[in-house]
């Protein structure tokens, strides 16, 4: 197989890594670009990078040569006219362009530089919405979450308005101009597929790493146009509207979450009843529990994810073969086709795969079901629904997700394997498998013979990963952090947790453990000190559990010593740290509520502790 030398950091073009595709660097248009007729789009960004410090003194002094222009022209008029009780009309032509000057300082409630982002890898247009116009107004968290509020109706939503200019920072494509439908109600058409439309599934793309939504996704956005028995099922096609009305953040969208949950909703329904691609329902399943998961709705998000994972079960997916798909070519060639109930031990009847793409597409949706179930298991203390014995109906036997570089063959010629840019949903998959091991194994009541022997294990696989793992760059980024480099941070956080539950109870008698316990914890906030506010959209929901986890450390490492002997430096170091945990939770509450959740539980254990110790 033919391997294509890698193309330097920073030298593919922008339209290439908005749709994070591999791109060949070729100017003036590059080969994936010629192939999609998008010559129009592909550029080249070649500035030089300049530091963030740079940028912000670059913009506080352009900020203070327009408020010098406006305080000389007030002047003027002032001493051509009467005197004037202020200037708003000059001050609000500053708000058209320019963040207020508090923004700059870096204050949870404020909005994004977009300006300074022109000058990176990702550089995008500026974003507005009033979702981030109220902040920078200062509205609460608690405010901010009152937009994503589910309505019966969407009475408040005219499909015949306009709608705001809004370009997606990591979306594949326009702004957001307003409905191009006839029909004024275009999101009732299901059939229809109008630049609304559109638009929601470029934002649903751009924030499917955080839904483990691996697929083909040129062939899955080319399908919507196929006769419907050929297209998605209309459940999963309903839930990825939701999930981009809810990543939107804007109160143009975020009304009409409710219609497509209860379309969503109804749709899986029908689906199992008449046993209808029902791959695509347990991709529907799994995103319905993220959504609830993120908004803090816990029991409804574990119906769902608990749904995925059983309907997984119950269809052999869980006991893919690496190569089943190449066993059916062969039986199709030998005889009558073979069921893929055959090669996969599973109860229900499942059609076998079209093509080699699909059958990709079927081992990647078991990984997004054992993702969601296994990581929530951990964030909410319920029981995964995955089996984990074993019993040989039971044991998880399918292969990884295939590594990305890799090219399946279909038809005649070759295909890229799914993302292929995007080394990580094998990395992601094994480190929540070690993430709920861990966590587990800390849950243990007995620890004998065999629990040691497990603990050994664990130690030394997680210390393996890690050391496997491609390092941590974010010390090279400027401003926002690309999209892969946020998959290894969650990668990279949820191994450093799972050292930490592996380690926790033995920190108070184990001086190594304790250390493993404190390194981790550091690291991880150090990985929070390089988070900038556009990032945290885009952060996996499961992060607020992690930052929980580490947060618990710092608890720890006051209380294990007698209050007399701790030092005042050490209160204050924990404290610092603690803030830091806090306001990153109370940034990542803005899109994920259940953030907020685990930041009150973190004040509320704090105060506790410094009243039980005696501390300030």
């Amino acid at each position: 197989m033919k391997t294509d030398t890698p193309l330097q950091r920073g030298k593919a073009c922008l339209c290439c890594r908005k749709r994070k595709m591999k791109c060949d660097g070729t100017r003036p248009v590059c080969s994936q670009c010629m192939k999609a007729n998008r010559e129009a789009e592909c550029q080249y960004h070649d500035k030089k990078q300049i530091s963030r410090t740079q940028l912000l003194q670059q913009k506080v002094a352009k900020l203070e040569a327009r408020l010098r222009e406006l305080e000389s022209e007030q002047s003027d008029s002032s001493a051509g006219s009467s005197p004037s009780p202020s200037f708003s009309s000059s001050s609000s032509d500053v708000g058209l362009h320019d963040p207020p000057l508090g923004v700059l300082v870096g204050s949870p409630s404020a909005t994004p530089d977009w300006e300074s982002n022109l000058f990176d890898e990702t550089a995008f247009p500026e974003l507005s919405t009033p979702f981030f116009d109220s902040l920078i107004s200062g509205s609460s968290s608690s405010d901010i979450g009152s937009f994503s509020g589910l309505l019966d109706t969407p009475a408040n939503f005219q499909g015949g308005s306009p709608l705001p200019n809004v370009s997606y920072p990591y979306g594949h494509g326009n702004a957001i101009a307003g409905p191009s439908s006839s029909s004024a109600n275009w999101w009732e058409n299901a059939s229809t597929l109008c630049h609304n439309k559109l638009t929601l599934l470029d934002i649903f793309f751009a924030h499917r790493h955080q839904c483990a939504f691996d697929v083909h996704v040129e062939r899955f956005q080319a399908s919507l146009s196929l006769a419907p028995q050929d297209q998605p099922h209309p459940a999963l096609v309903d839930a990825v509207y939701l999930m981009g009305c809810y990543f939107s953040r804007s109160p143009n969208y975020t009304p009409l979450e409710s219609h497509f949950l209860k379309r969503a909703l109804a749709g899986i329904s029908e689906a199992l009843q008449e046993n209808d691609r029902v791959i695509n329902v347990l991709q529907a399943s799994c995103l319905l529990a993220l959504y609830f998961f993120g908004r803090g709705r816990i029991l409804e998000g574990y119906y769902h994810s608990s749904i995925a994972a059983r309907l997984a079960v119950s269809l052999g997916l869980h006991q893919i073969k690496p190569d089943s798909w190449f066993q059916l070519q062969l039986a199709s060639l030998a005889g009558p086709p073979q069921d893929a109930t055959s090669l996969t031990k599973s109860s229900v009847q499942l059609a076998p795969p079209k093509d080699a793409i699909e059958s990709e597409e079927r081992i990647t949706a078991f990984w997004q079901v054992f993702m969601v179930d296994r990581a929530w298991s951990v964030a909410t203390g319920l029981p995964a629904a995955l089996p984990d014995d074993d019993h040989p109906q039971a044991q998880i036997e399918t292969v990884w997700p295939a590594p990305p570089d890799d090219s399946i063959s279909s038809g005649g010629g070759t295909l890229p394997r799914f993302d292929p840019v995007n080394p990580y949903p094998t990395l992601r998959a094994k480190a929540v498998a070690l993430f709920e091991r861990t966590f587990r194994m800390a849950s243990a009541s007995v620890k004998g013979n065999l629990y040691w022997a497990e603990h050994r294990g664990l130690d030394m696989s997680l210390f393996q990963f890690a050391a496997s793992l491609p390092p941590m760059g974010l010390t090279a980024c400027l401003g926002i952090i690309p999209l892969d480099e946020l998959d290894l941070l969650t990668v990279h956080t949820l191994i450093h947790v799972s050292t930490i539950h592996l380690h926790r109870d033995l920190s108070d008698s184990t001086p190594s453990s304790y250390e493993k316990c404190v390194v981790a914890a550091n690291t991880v906030t150090s990985f929070l000190r390089q988070l900038s506010d556009t990032d945290y959209p885009y952060l996996d929901p499961i992060s607020s559990t992690c930052w929980s986890t580490v947060a618990d450390v710092f608890l720890r490492a006051l209380s294990s010593t007698a209050p007399s002997l701790v030092a005042q430096s050490t209160v204050d170091f924990v404290n610092q740290e603690l803030d830091l945990i806090v306001n990153a939770m109370k940034m990542l509450s803005t899109f994920f509520p259940i953030a907020g959740i685990h930041a009150t539980k973190i004040e509320q254990d704090r105060t506790m502790t410094h009243n039980t110790l005696g501390f300030s």
